[in-house]
């Protein structure tokens, strides 16, 4: 009897041994998933992550080219206002033409579109010895406020190249969050807004 019950505590131990091995080996794969998810989603939140980093990267390029678009236009528009150079005027007027006509075309919006068509208009107005004039409407299609028309006078060069200015800055401000400082003598006022 001594053999039989060696031999049952033998397949008892075994069998307590196999149970063991298939709760290790069940704890095991249950880890391996549950380690190989968490994985999976941190490489989500990677790819997400980088994806976002990539798009900043890609807006920070527009950004610094739109803004050096914008600065290159209202630089133009003071040149051709006040210079009077030949040289600087000719270079400049060839400049705004290119900037009106392309590249300022695929980063500005409709109130600095407004504001160079103007000044762009108002040149050639000067040209054919006609006054010039401001655009009848705002960015959204309004009539433009008569007041605020009144009291940023006639349309001149230095005025047009005041509003595209003002434009410039209140279009970096709304669509770019840029704050500049608040001059109270500040007459330049986008009209287009």
């Amino acid at each position: 009897m001594d053999e039989e019950r060696q031999r049952e505590w033998d397949i008892r131990l075994k069998a307590i041994g196999l149970l063991v091995l298939v709760a290790s080996g069940s704890w095991t794969l249950y880890k391996f998933r549950s380690d190989r998810q968490v994985d999976i989603e941190h490489q989500k939140q990677a790819a997400i992550l980088d994806a976002e980093a990539k798009k900043q990267e890609l807006n920070k390029y527009i950004f610094e080219r739109q803004a050096a678009l914008y600065f290159e236009a209202s630089q133009d528009a003071g040149i051709l206002a006040n210079s009077r150079d030949p040289k600087r005027l000719a270079e400049a007027r060839d400049r705004f033409a290119a900037l009106v006509n392309g590249e300022m075309t695929i980063v500005e919006d409709r109130r600095i579109e407004l504001a160079m068509f103007t000044f762009r208009d108002c040149l050639d107005s000067i040209e054919n010895k006609q006054p010039c004039k401001r655009y009848g409407t705002n960015q959204k299609g309004s009539e433009l406020d008569k007041d605020l028309i009144k009291w940023l006078g006639n349309a001149d060069l230095p005025g047009l190249a005041d509003d595209l200015s003002a434009c410039i800055r209140d279009a970096l401000q709304e669509n770019r969050g840029i704050q500049f400082s608040n001059r109270v003598d500040n007459k330049a006022v986008c009209p287009y807004s």
